[in-house]
């Protein structure tokens, strides 16, 4: 699903190291889960979205997050939680 907020600058209260903070968090919790979930669980296009955040993580790089793709982390987060 995409996210096109036409004001993205207004769509979150949080710095962009505040998201990635929260973005990192959200993609542990997502990690610990029981992976045959969570290719159900998401369409191709999230699984492949967090895949790649996690290959950031893993590499050792800042997860970096603009304020849409946040808030669809929260979504995918919440077909979890």
């Amino acid at each position: 699903m995409a996210y096109n907020n036409p004001t993205p600058a207004q769509s979150t209260t949080l710095t962009a190291e505040e998201r990635a903070k929260e973005a990192r968090k959200i993609l542990e919790m997502l990690h610990e889960e029981d992976q045959d979930e969570v290719e159900r669980k998401l369409t191709g296009r999230a699984l492949e979205f967090v895949q790649g955040k996690w290959l950031e993580m893993d590499l050792g790089g800042q997860v970096n997050v603009t304020p849409n793709q946040y808030w669809w982390l929260q979504d995918i987060w919440s077909k979890f939680a």
